[in-house]
């Protein structure tokens, strides 16, 4: 019998209908293409204290087990020509499994942004139409699209809306716009992930097979949430993941087979952070990277009537955070302890991907920054920035746009 190879290795991912349902798993729709599968099964123990007559105590009582994975995610949209189904995106569902809402907009049709109000003079706002939606903050975390900045075509005549006045139509940018834009615009078909303070708590049966074998998970939840873009470029060259971590339980009437792994579909090119935009409290920054970790605690309520000794597992606490490696500038271009100090909201945005579905927009339309100290030791002079994120309504949005 020939040994295993890891490099034949497929990973599963289904939404469950509650917390102990096992979902079907269909192959290919249900395999997502991921990277470094690692597997932490714990062993649940705890030593025997009866006494034997001798200094030899017996060996450990074992209760059972519980699977464990982690593995990464290339950052990049579903591709297509349009947002797929709702439901049909692999990544998504991880995300929602972390309390995202999952939105699939078929996009709003192009319209002359609305003449003079808060559109006169100002670079951060902008007035849509009065058909545009009347309710608050229903476009935080959209793409939206100028027709006249850049020509009005591909990703940088885009910016990202972090507020939105229903009443008003008034749209806050995440940047700062050169120019007052002209002529109409859109907010171009696109599916969006936005954080939902009040999310159901939602499940997912993770499936993996190691070759000629599948290791079967039903009732994950997620332990791991990070998201990283360091920027590319001809000194260091990093692709944008998503770091997951899954735990779970076993059905032991079902938990393994000799199966072999399935093909998983390429998923297509992998955007590099470049050429976007990459813009703190609306200023466009230079820096090597940028980081979001939603900060996952888990708990897991006992429950005697169960196998496991627990009821599935839930999120019980987040922290989130951002991190960012920037580049040191001048405080007539930003001073970043000034915002530190007075601890006043400041939004991030992030663009990259040059690709229409592929591309992709990152925002955190409001987060406190904490203190920084220049870092000369590389060839350039840098600061590590972090912001803390007090809300989670619509706090934090991904986003992957089908722009012209």
């Amino acid at each position: 019998m020939t040994g295993f190879l890891s490099t034949r290795t497929s990973l599963a991912l289904a939404v469950q209908a509650d917390a102990t349902t096992r979902a079907t798993i269909t192959t290919p729709a249900d395999l997502i293409p991921m990277a470094n599968l690692t597997s932490n099964s714990e062993v649940f123990t705890t030593a025997n204290p009866e006494y034997t007559g001798t200094i030899h105590a017996v060996g450990d009582a074992i209760f059972g087990r519980a699977p464990s994975i982690n593995f990464d995610l290339m950052l990049r949209g579903p591709g297509g020509s349009a947002p797929p189904a709702a439901g049909a995106y692999q990544q998504g569902r991880y995300l929602r499994a972390c309390g995202y809402d999952e939105i699939v907009f078929v996009g709003k049709t192009s319209a002359a942004l609305a003449a003079g109000g808060v559109n006169t003079g100002a670079t951060t706002t902008v007035v849509l139409d009065a058909a545009a939606s009347a309710v608050d903050d229903f476009y935080v975390g959209y793409v939206i699209q100028f027709e006249g900045v850049n020509g009005g075509s591909g990703f940088k005549s885009c910016s990202t809306i972090i507020a939105y006045n229903g009443a008003t139509k008034t749209a806050t940018l995440g940047e700062k716009l050169t120019s007052v834009p002209t002529g109409n615009f859109t907010i171009p078909p696109q599916l969006v992930y936005r954080l939902n303070a009040s999310a159901n708590p939602l499940w997912l049966t993770f499936d993996r097979w190691h070759d000629k074998k599948i290791y079967r998970a039903q009732n994950g939840i997620p332990s791991q949430l990070q998201m990283t873009f360091p920027t590319a470029n001809r000194g260091d060259v990093g692709l944008p993941i998503m770091s997951c971590g899954l735990s779970g339980d076993i059905d032991e009437t079902n938990a393994e087979a000799d199966v072999a792994a399935p093909l998983t579909p390429a998923a297509g090119a992998i955007p590099p952070v470049r050429d976007g935009k990459l813009a703190l409290n609306g200023v466009f920054v230079p820096g090597g990277s940028v980081s979001y970790d939603h900060g996952i605690q888990l708990g897991f309520p006992p429950n005697p009537n169960k196998p496991s000794g627990n009821d599935a597992g839930q999120i019980v606490r987040t922290q989130r955070s951002v991190s960012m490696n920037l580049n040191e500038v001048l405080i007539s271009l930003q001073n970043r302890n000034a915002l530190a100090n007075v601890q006043t909201p400041v939004p991030l945005m992030l663009h990259y991907g040059n690709v229409a579905g592929r591309s992709v927009s990152f925002v955190v339309p409001s987060m406190r920054l904490s203190f920084s100290n220049p870092d000369p030791s590389g060839d350039f002079v840098t600061t590590e920035v972090t912001g803390v994120i007090d809300n989670a309504e619509k706090a934090v949005a991904i986003a992957f746009p089908f722009f012209t």
